[in-house]
């Protein structure tokens, strides 16, 4: 299926300044960015269950901007820095069963060289369905 420049729509809250969108809407699917657990400041939790719970936190902000959620969610890209996934990957499972509780959608997780900057455990991107009836210019 084909889809013109106008039936794209992206949510960039801050107007370029990253380099990219963070997320990307085409018809009734939604694909974010990958993101990771920061608060507004650029603090990363401590722990790395507060940072895999903030992750989600986050995407569930741009889903909701979207007019998609958490609940919509059909698939998971986990991208764990490789020297700490076999130390936090059981932790990140607990976080993310609870964040889809009940519906738990496809899930790959990888294992890279490294992540943007070093103090991050994991980023996760998502895809996700915009319910029938929600707005497309968000």
């Amino acid at each position: 299926m084909a889809h013109d420049a106008e039936s794209v729509q992206r949510y960039d809250p801050f107007d370029g300044g990253l380099g990219f969108a963070l997320a990307t809407r085409v018809g009734n699917l939604v694909y974010t960015s990958g993101m990771v657990g920061v608060d507004e400041e650029m603090n990363v939790p401590a722990t790395p269950a507060d940072e895999f719970r903030r992750v989600f936190e986050n995407l569930a902000g741009i889903l909701e901007a979207v007019g998609s959620s958490l609940d919509h969610v059909i698939e998971s890209t986990n991208f764990f820095a490789a020297d700490s996934m076999d130390a936090v990957y059981p932790m990140f499972e607990e976080v993310r069963k609870e964040v889809f509780a009940g519906r738990l959608p496809a899930s790959t997780s990888v294992g890279v060289a490294k992540l943007l900057d070093p103090r991050f455990r994991v980023e996760v991107r998502l895809v996700a369905l915009c319910p029938e009836g929600q707005p497309e210019d968000n």
